[in-house]
């Protein structure tokens, strides 16, 4: 009876992990702070939680974004990126999603959204977009881990590597280990137990 108390406690155990992300969620994925007036611009500010590399962005209520409040406004050539505590580990899939939009019709591509490894240069999965004047798309992208970043923490990086100049507006920001892939690793980890248990 003992022993299958403690099998069960283990099972719960194991899979509470597969479900438990290795780290919070995204600090201020919406860039709802700081706070800026109704239907105004506030140059030169930075959101809570994320780190600028480049020009300066600014916060905006001027387009109504996705969530219908404030969002994030910066030009070409510059980064916004947030390094989550989220550790990464082998075989674990990451998904990020943004939603992005261009000021400005222009051919290309124009918005860009990246997972990032360990700090904001290190890209381990990308994509980008063409959006038409400040229309609203969505960008997801997807890295499964390797060794080489097993244990690096698990961030997002916005703008840069788009075609042609603009100002990209970005809202909604998201990074999720998918729920599948911890599953199996911890099924596969109990299974060993089970193994090492019949010995």
């Amino acid at each position: 009876m003992k022993t299958k108390l403690r099998t069960g406690l283990l099972l719960t155990a194991v899979l509470g992990l597969a479900v438990a992300p290795a780290g919070a969620a995204l600090v201020n994925p919406s860039f709802e702070t700081p706070v800026i007036p109704e239907g105004q611009v506030e140059l030169n500010a930075v959101p809570t939680g994320w780190t600028i590399a480049g020009s300066t962005p600014y916060l905006s209520k001027v387009v109504t974004p996705p969530d219908q409040d404030q969002y994030v406004d910066m030009a070409k050539g510059s980064a916004l990126y947030q390094i989550s505590d989220m550790v990464m580990e082998t075989g674990v899939t990451y998904t990020a999603s943004i939603y992005a939009k261009c000021d400005r019709e222009i051919s290309g591509d124009n918005v860009y959204l990246g997972i990032v490894a360990g700090d904001y240069t290190t890209v381990v999965a990308s994509t980008t977009d063409h959006s038409d004047t400040d229309t609203w798309v969505l960008l997801t992208t997807s890295y499964t881990c390797t060794e080489e970043y097993n244990g690096q923490l698990a961030g997002v990086r916005l703008g840069q590597n788009t075609a042609a100049w603009c100002w990209q507006g970005y809202d909604m920001a998201t990074l999720t280990p998918e729920p599948a892939t911890m599953g199996l690793l911890a099924v596969g980890g109990l299974a060993t137990l089970f193994r090492r248990k019949r010995r």
